[in-house]
C-alpha cells in the first residue's frame, strides 16, 4: 500500500478485488478512478455502496483502448479510454494502474482428454476422482450432488483427493491418522 500514498491511480475491473481496491487505495491516494466496461459492478452490494459513497471517481462504461507512458514526465502513464457502444475517447494520467479483470473459464481442452463434464464442469466421486482411473480435479472446476462454489470448499476437496490418491498407489499402507482419532482410544 506505501506504493499508492499521494499517487494518482487507476483501478481497472468491476468485481469485489478491484471494488475493493479502489475504496482502499481511496484512503491514501492522492486520487484514485475506477474503470468499468458496464455501469454496474459485479462486487458485493455492500462494497457497491460504500464505493458509490467514496472518493473515488467512476469511469462507466469504459475500456481502455491504450497504455503509454506520458511525454512529458515518463514517471507517470497515459491510459487512453473508449467509452463502451461510443466513439467517445478519453484520456486520464496517473502514476499506477491496477488491473482487476476476472476471467472465463473455459473446459474445452478436457474434451480431448475423454474426462466426464456435465456444460463446463469435471464430474467427481466423492471422493475428488474423474471417471479417469488416478486423475482427480477440486475447486471451482468440478462438479458433484451438493457441490457449494465456494473458496472453503476447495480446501476441503485438497485433502480428500490426496488422500484417495494416495489409498489408490499404496493401498497396504494404513497410515492415515486424523485429528480425531485420538479421541476413539
Amino acid at each position: 500500500m506505501e506504493d499508492y500514498i499521494g499517487k494518482d491511480v487507476l483501478v481497472a475491473g468491476g468485481g469485489d478485488s478491484a471494488v475493493d481496491w479502489a475504496i482502499d487505495l481511496s484512503k491514501i491516494a492522492k486520487h484514485t478512478s475506477l474503470i468499468h466496461r458496464r455501469n454496474k459492478y459485479r462486487a458485493m452490494e455492500s462494497s457497491v455502496e460504500k464505493l458509490n459513497t467514496s472518493a473515488v471517481e467512476q469511469l462507466n462504461p469504459f475500456i481502455i483502448k491504450e497504455v503509454n507512458y506520458n511525454p512529458d514526465n515518463h514517471q507517470k502513464i497515459d491510459v487512453t479510454l473508449k467509452m463502451v457502444k461510443s466513439d467517445e475517447i478519453k484520456t486520464v494520467t496517473a502514476d499506477k494502474l491496477l488491473v482487476n479483470y476476472g476471467f472465463v473459464s473455459d473446459s474445452r481442452v478436457l474434451r480431448d482428454w475423454n474426462i466426464d463434464l456435465q456444460g463446463p464442469f469435471v464430474k467427481v466421486s466423492q471422493e475428488m476422482e474423474t471417471n479417469l482411473p488416478n486423475v482427480f480435479a477440486i475447486g471451482d472446476i468440478v462438479t458433484y450432488p451438493g457441490k457449494l462454489q465456494l473458496i472453503t470448499t476447495a480446501f476441503a476437496e485438497g485433502p480428500i483427493a490426496v488422500t484417495k490418491a494416495l489409498r489408490n498407489l499404496y493401498p497396504d499402507r494404513n497410515y492415515f491418522e486424523h485429528s480425531t482419532s485420538i479421541f476413539e482410544k
